[in-house]
């Protein structure tokens, strides 16, 4: 008899998760890309600038922190040809 209502309380818990499931899922989903949408619109009128607008994102009294020279094109590796 315990075998049968173990049997008959997962099949119960399948049918009642299946029910709530496709009540719930559609609504979290158009919650969640309602969202993304509304962050997606914000971020790319934050972007949006005026045609003929310059802006320049270069500091002057920033320093370069620990390089010897100005440039940043890396470092100069040497290599050998291998035939």
């Amino acid at each position: 008899m315990g075998v049968l209502k173990t049997i008959f309380f997962i099949v119960l818990f399948y049918y009642a998760f299946k029910l709530i499931a496709r009540i719930l899922v559609p609504f979290l989903l158009s919650y969640f890309v309602k969202k993304a949408q509304n962050n997606f619109h914000n971020e790319a009128h934050e972007d949006l600038k005026n045609e003929g607008e310059v802006s320049i994102k270069y500091n002057p009294n920033q320093q370069n922190k620990g390089k010897d020279s100005g440039d940043d094109h890396g470092e100069y590796v040497d290599y050998e040809e291998l035939n």
